[in-house]
């Protein structure tokens, strides 16, 4: 039978020399097991603990928590996929115990790792309120290999993080043509976020042009932010070129049919 959530935390005293107890906890004895069988790669050893600990329950304490999600992490950094694939078999996809395996996977550049995830029913486009670092792609834009490896998965450079920022304006604003031309190729659509607006902001006409070509409309308004970064006033591409002080830039756009005004 398998553990329940009240079951994953101990709970014990310590008694002091004055003979007070200090009350303390610590995760049950099978999640140690596993953190030491992931650093090992002992699959075996895996195998015998997971059907003793999953399905994991919703409700499971947060120590434990952290202590399931540097498990699986170890396994990552250490490269042992046979241990990563049946923990993933075994319920570690969701994003409160994968996070920070993804992010291991990600920083180490391990795409066969990835594609392990991807294959076990991860989806590249993972974002949302408090998950940090997604999406994957965004933080991508500038590693050819990642980025190359994310968009042939399915990666969307118009998947919004928890700020609505995407890929695509990450790139328009930190990066050349050419990664905004890829991530266009794949995809991306102007006309579906802030890219020109990004663009104006940093003066890039050659950029810019590239997102006209491509749909992007010369007086659309930002987007709407959520709180607390929405307390602004909605600008077109324009307003914030001649905000950057890029004269250039704003001689562009009003060739191109751009007209100041601001209906917020």
């Amino acid at each position: 039978m398998p553990l329940i959530a009240s079951e994953f935390i101990w709970h014990d005293y310590t008694t002091l020399a004055n003979g007070l107890r200090i009350p303390r906890s610590h995760v049950h004895p099978l999640l140690e097991q596993l953190e030491l069988a992931c650093q090992a790669g002992s699959l075996e050893e895996v195998q015998r603990i997971l059907p003793q600990i999953t399905p994991v329950p919703a409700d499971i304490p947060g120590k434990a928590l952290v202590s399931l999600q540097g498990s699986i992490r170890a396994a990552v950094e250490q490269k042992h996929h046979d241990v990563v694939r049946a923990m993933l078999q075994s319920g570690f996809l969701p994003y409160n115990l994968s996070c920070l395996a993804v992010d291991a996977a990600f920083h180490g550049g391990d795409t066969a790792m990835l594609k392990l995830f991807i294959e076990a029913g991860w989806d590249v486009n993972e974002a949302g309120p408090q998950m940090i670092m997604r999406p994957l792609l965004r933080h991508a834009v500038n590693l050819p290999d990642l980025r190359a490896f994310l968009l042939a998965h399915g990666a969307s450079p118009n998947t919004e993080n928890q700020r609505r920022l995407t890929p695509l304006e990450t790139a328009v604003q930190w990066s050349g043509t050419d990664v905004v031309r890829d991530l266009l190729d794949h995809g991306g659509d102007p006309a579906k976020d802030d890219s020109l607006v990004a663009a104006a902001e940093v003066g890039n006409i050659d950029v810019a042009d590239l997102l006209v070509s491509r749909g992007a409309d010369v007086n659309a308004l930002e987007k709407e932010l959520p709180h607390p970064w929405g307390q602004r006033e909605r600008r077109t591409a324009l307003e914030v070129a001649l905000e950057r002080n890029h004269q250039d830039m704003a001689v562009w756009l009003r060739r191109h049919g751009a007209t100041a005004r601001n209906n917020t």
